[in-house]
């Protein structure tokens, strides 16, 4: 019979064995630490952070400095006229005038007529007064007729009476003359007949 010889596996099982068995019997005294190595490169940059939280409100910065004063503007228009003020009370009375001068007298019967305007060939109305109680008193015109009309005063001196005037139109003096002799004039106006 052949001896049949351990198989390869077996061997280097063995063959391990003897050699762990070596390397413990020939294991000296711990030597000293070796020297520190080169440092290495630096590292590849870390990824950015997520933002951080929204930080407190700061304090409010200082008033700014005033600025320049604006250009004038233009002139406005011109207002509405204000409402009248209310009347203030009367002054005090003014000092007494001088005394004026003596007048004349009076002439005594100071005597007038007044005379109505007339359509030439019309009818005038005439009125007098200041001539004596009763006195007879002659209507004329003068550079005319002797007498437009005549009439009696009354107690006070006065009277009324008519005249047709057949003048050409225009103006005229009317005299009236009392039979005391008194005398007054007045302007006789003719119009054109109508």
């Amino acid at each position: 019979m052949q001896k049949r010889l351990p198989s390869k596996g077996l061997l280097m099982a063995l063959l391990l064995s003897i050699t762990v068995v070596a390397l413990i019997a020939c294991k000296g005294s711990e030597g000293p630490a070796g020297a520190t190595g080169a440092t290495g490169d630096a590292g590849a940059a870390g990824a950015a952070g997520d933002a951080g939280p929204q930080g407190d409100t700061g304090p409010s910065g200082s008033a700014g400095s005033t600025g320049a004063t604006g250009a004038t503007g233009a002139t406005g228009a011109t207002g509405a006229a204000g409402s009248d003020g209310a009347r203030g009370a009367a002054g005090p009375p003014g000092a007494p005038g001088l005394a004026g001068a003596d007048g004349q007298d009076a002439a005594a019967g100071s005597a007038s007529v007044v005379v109505s305007t007339v359509a030439s060939g019309g009818e005038a109305t005439i009125w007098a007064s200041g001539f004596g109680a009763s006195e007879t008193v002659s209507i004329q015109v003068v550079g005319g007729p002797t007498a437009l009309a005549s009439g009696t005063a009354n107690s006070s001196g006065a009277f009324m009476t008519t005249a047709a005037v057949s003048l050409s139109p225009g103006i005229y003096s009317l005299m009236a003359v009392g039979a005391s002799g008194t005398e007054v004039s007045a302007p006789l106006v003719v119009t054109e007949a109508k």
